[in-house]
């Protein structure tokens, strides 16, 4: 009977324990549930609160803050999956957010034909882009991860670069008149064609547009040559130097002088600058919407218009430009290479040897000269069209030798002379080097004139190495710019 009652009593107390023990998980688990919920709901209100914020910089401390409190509360609740599964559910919309907003300016900033974007647009982009950039630095720890953030500025630095280049590019295209008021003409410089020209030719109707012209115009990042002018800076030589006066009108710049036996009137004219010379008969359109220089001047009233073909890149005016100037581009960094690999070497040129000046040589006239290692080929060795070579320091004119190939004989002055002399003479001072020979009727000279030295002529590219050939009686600072030889490959 007691073992019994034990027994009992045993299951009493039992039930007692579990009961207590099932009131107390009960209390606790409606505890958790509850502080689940005032979670929930917390994270609820912090999301509306981030929807209705309009400052992204505040929306983005909310975020952040939510996150630190996720982190938290997992520590603390790592039970707790409801809530924790909508702390990640809310961050990662609010990122979503973010994300968003990136996406669409990284799609508003994107150029679909980098050959038309106007100037002043790809700024802008390449402004905003960079904004966009410092953001995501600036964000990526709340909103993105590691490998997220890597892409996406890996994309804007790829455009930046695109667009930076093409910038240069358009600089490049674009006349910028302080630097060719201060005798730097690097904007100009590349391919111009001559699309107008007029004259006075005196048969009673002033000065008419002409239906046929073949001038030549030559744009170092110093010079400005044509026609037997050439500008640089503040001075013009026609051969007279004269003073050069610059004015910036509405749209255009002028380079005037105002004094010497010729005058002379240069117009400068970016895209959309009206050009409106007075001349009747116009026979060419003049597109407004290219660059275009006109040159005019007192005698016979002869006028000039170039339009620009095609733009120099940056890269290959930087290339021209002086030994200081560093290059911005593989191509610059090549041409410089190759323009000190085939620098001008005096003293071996003296003896005959042509080996640093091999390639071709063109003047503006079109001729040319073809340099081997011990043979100069002239297309016009004495500006009269004949051609002939120059093989060691011996010249050769075919045009002007016997059956024998020697320089025939002719009558001259009563006796008899020799077409040319095919021997060179060699005249050297430190600068420049200067072969001299002779035709029947002129002197021939023959010049070797390095980057940096120009000698006795008033024309020419001093950043260049060039050659002068002629047939004259004259001397060289006489000759005009286009019968200057450069090294063109």
């Amino acid at each position: 009977m007691k073992k019994r009652k034990k027994l009992v009593l045993g299951l009493v107390l039992a039930l007692l324990v579990l009961g207590f023990g099932g009131f107390f998980y009960y209390k606790n688990q409606a505890a958790e549930t509850e502080m689940m919920v005032t979670e929930i709901k917390k994270i609820e209100q912090q999301q509306n609160d981030f929807t209705e914020e309009k400052d992204d910089t505040k929306k983005l401390a909310y975020t952040k803050k939510l996150i630190a409190d996720a982190e938290s509360y997992q520590k603390k609740h790592a039970r707790q999956k409801k809530a924790i599964q909508k702390f990640k559910e809310t961050i990662k919309e609010e990122q979503a957010y973010f994300k968003e907003q990136h996406q669409k300016i990284l799609a508003e900033n994107e150029v679909a034909d980098l050959q038309t974007v106007e100037q002043s647009e790809l700024e802008e982009k390449v402004k905003s882009l960079e904004g966009l950039q410092e953001t995501i630095k600036e964000t990526q720890e709340v909103v993105y991860t590691k490998k997220e953030a890597e892409e996406i500025i890996g994309e804007i630095v790829d455009r930046l670069d695109d667009y930076n280049e093409r910038a240069e590019e358009i600089a490049a295209e674009t006349m910028n008149f302080s630097q060719i008021e201060q005798g730097d003409y690097s904007s100009l410089m590349g391919e111009w064609e001559e699309v107008a020209m007029a004259v006075n030719m005196y048969r009673g109707d002033g000065i008419t547009w002409q239906d046929t012209f073949d001038d030549q115009i030559t744009i170092t990042k110093s010079e400005i040559s044509v026609s037997g002018m050439t500008l640089r800076g503040n001075i013009l030589l026609d051969p007279e130097e004269k003073a050069v006066i610059y004015r910036e009108e509405d749209d255009y710049l002028r380079a005037d002088t105002e004094e010497g036996a010729i005058i002379w009137n240069i117009g400068f004219y970016p895209k959309g600058a009206v050009y409106g010379a007075s001349i009747p008969n116009q026979s060419i359109a003049i597109d407004q919407n290219k660059e275009r220089i006109s040159l005019r001047t007192s005698n016979m009233g002869l006028t000039m218009v170039f339009q620009r073909v095609s733009p120099k890149s940056a890269a290959s005016a930087t290339s021209n430009s002086t030994s200081s100037d560093s290059t911005t581009s593989e191509a610059a960094t090549a041409e410089s290479d190759a323009n000190k690999a085939s620098k001008m070497d005096l003293a071996a040129i003296s003896t005959g040897n042509y080996e640093s000046i091999i390639g071709s040589w063109q003047n503006g006239l079109g001729e040319t000269i073809t340099a081997d290692k011990d043979v100069l080929n002239f297309s016009n060795i004495n500006s009269f069209g004949a051609a002939g070579t120059v093989s060691g320091l011996t010249i050769d004119v075919p045009d002007f030798n016997d059956e024998n190939g020697q320089p025939q004989l002719e009558e001259w002055a009563g006796t008899e002379r020799k077409e040319y002399d095919p021997q060179l003479e060699i005249k050297e001072n430190q600068e420049i080097l200067e072969l001299t020979g002779s035709f029947i009727d002129s002197g021939y000279h023959l010049f070797f004139l390095p980057e940096g030295t120009r000698g006795e002529l008033t024309v020419g590219d001093l950043n260049q190495d060039k050659i002068v050939s002629l047939s004259t009686q004259s001397s060289i600072d006489s000759i005009p710019e286009e019968q200057v030889y450069y090294k063109v490959k």
